[in-house]
């Protein structure tokens, strides 16, 4: 239809399909996966979520797709999704909720390490690897030790595989089993360079070891593999910060900031080592643009008016 014109197809569609687009729940997940998000937005990729007039596999994804901010409702959504009819969604529910408090995760976790399909069981199992199971309800201790056990056998059958040994770093790592969690880190990237999340939980549990300067050579390979991600600048910031090197804690955390300008704890974080170095105008701009994220923050509110009084 080369000599015909955009208007001769755009009314062929109009005569097919009509005016209206009927809804549809790829313009969810289109939403859920294009941040920074509106509030309104928020509202309908949350509505989604819980909504089983759509499918399942669809509602988990959008839940794999939401960038959580902590907030009440969020938590409230997630705990509907825990009893879902659909195990995937289930999974995906349990496997956000690592982003909030163990306080918060642990109630869920027990009612789950029962769940009917076994990928939701392990889930739960992971949600709380760190609590000592001897104080838990005895209620539980049967399911739990079944639970830990499942999770334990997928950890070993996947340990022929990058991610798998990522995973075994994260299991030790959460126990504080430090030795075994780097052994764990650098076996993974052994078996792939290329495997980005390892680089910063391994310079993470460097760190906390006391060894500083392997941390910042990790850091540093996971910004050379990937100059492009914020991830690896804003770790270096913090770590910097800490070492009590301020000017480069600044310049990384800058970059953090222009790679990824959705990052509230990078423009908190760049906002404060300011305020701690007497640069009240950059801070008082770096404080604004995270509450431009999260307006409700207490620490950022809290933050700005320390500012404000100097």
């Amino acid at each position: 239809h080369k000599n015909k014109s955009d208007k001769w197809a755009a009314n062929w569609v109009v005569k097919w399909y009509g005016t209206q687009r009927p809804n549809h729940f790829s313009d969810y997940l289109l939403l859920a996966g294009a941040p920074p998000y509106s509030e309104e937005a928020k509202g309908e990729v949350l509505q989604f979520i819980n909504n089983l007039n759509y499918p399942s596999i669809a509602r988990a994804t959008a839940l794999e797709y939401y960038p959580l901010f902590s907030t009440k409702q969020e938590l409230e959504v997630l705990i509907k999704a825990f009893i879902d009819s659909s195990g995937l969604v289930r999974y995906h529910a349990l496997n956000r909720l690592l982003e909030f408090s163990v306080d918060q995760r642990i109630d869920i976790a027990l009612h789950a390490v029962n769940d009917s399909t076994k990928l939701v069981r392990t889930e739960a199992a992971w949600l709380i690897v760190e609590v000592d199971p001897a104080n838990l309800p005895q209620e539980y201790q049967g399911s739990l030790q079944r639970a830990n056990a499942e999770l334990r056998e997928m950890l070993h059958a996947n340990a022929d595989f990058p991610l798998g040994r990522l995973r075994s770093g994260d299991y030790y790592a959460r126990k504080n089993n430090w030795t075994a969690a780097i052994k764990e880190y650098k076996m993974a990237l052994k078996m792939d360079s290329l495997l980005t999340p390892v680089y910063g939980n391994l310079a993470t549990a460097y760190n906390l070891t006391g060894n500083n300067e392997a941390a910042l050579s990790t850091l540093g390979s996971l910004i050379g593999n990937a100059p492009e991600q914020a991830h690896g600048y804003y770790l270096r910031g913090i770590l910097y910060a800490e070492m009590g090197n301020n000017e480069m804690a600044i310049s990384d955390l800058k970059k953090a900031t222009g790679l990824a300008p959705e990052r509230f704890r990078a423009f908190y974080n760049l906002a404060n080592l300011y305020y701690r170095t007497g640069q009240l105008p950059p801070a008082k701009k770096a404080i604004e643009s995270a509450l431009q994220l999260q307006p409700n923050s207490e620490e950022a509110k809290q933050l700005l008016q320390l500012i404000q009084s100097k």
